[in-house]
């Protein structure tokens, strides 16, 4: 029993270093598998990380283009103030201008006695009627009014001289007919 008990010793022994063996590759091949696949995401870590890096400097880049972009439109947005406060203030001046010019001009109009820019006495002396109520009447010395066509829905008068009439009612005191 001694030879078959070692036999099978020596069988164990050589399944054991043969198992060890295999062991051994497949705890390397996994090794290396591990290192592999650690190197794998050791570069993805370091591509993420670049890629971090690019969109962290690009925002810094973006804040700093539209913090300058926001200065230049606040610092436009001054100055367009400015211009359109001064620009109100001219208009108001040059209002105050004209009104100042315009007083002066109607006070040479009116002041002006017998000139074209008396325009009250101009405006009089071409008025040759007066009214009252209804009634307008020519003003002294005007006594008369020729007029070559005349037509009216009521009239009266105290004398007429006349070529040609017609007339649908009248009611006549004198009449002298000259031939």
């Amino acid at each position: 029993m001694d030879a078959a008990l070692q036999t099978q010793i020596d069988n164990n022994a050589a399944a054991s270093v043969t198992a060890d063996g295999v062991l051994q590759s497949n705890i390397e091949a996994e090794a290396l598998a591990r290192s592999n696949a650690d190197d794998g995401l050791q570069s993805q870590i370091e591509g993420n990380d670049f890629d971090i890096s690019s969109l962290q400097s690009g925002l810094a880049n973006e804040t700093t283009q539209r913090q300058f972009g926001d200065a230049a439109n606040a610092n436009a947005i001054g100055a367009n103030t400015v211009n359109l406060n001064i620009e109100i203030q001219n208009r108001i001046d040059g209002d105050v201008a004209l009104e100042d010019y315009d007083a002066y001009l109607l006070d040479l109009i009116q002041n002006t006695a017998n000139t074209p820019l008396d325009v009250a006495n101009i405006l009089e002396g071409l008025d040759y009627f007066e009214n009252s109520g209804n009634t307008v009447s020519l003003e002294e010395p005007y006594n008369a009014l020729e007029a070559g066509h005349m037509i009216a829905s009521t009239s009266s008068f105290n004398a007429m001289d006349a070529q040609d009439i017609d007339v649908d009612d009248a009611q006549i005191q004198n009449v002298t007919v000259e031939s």
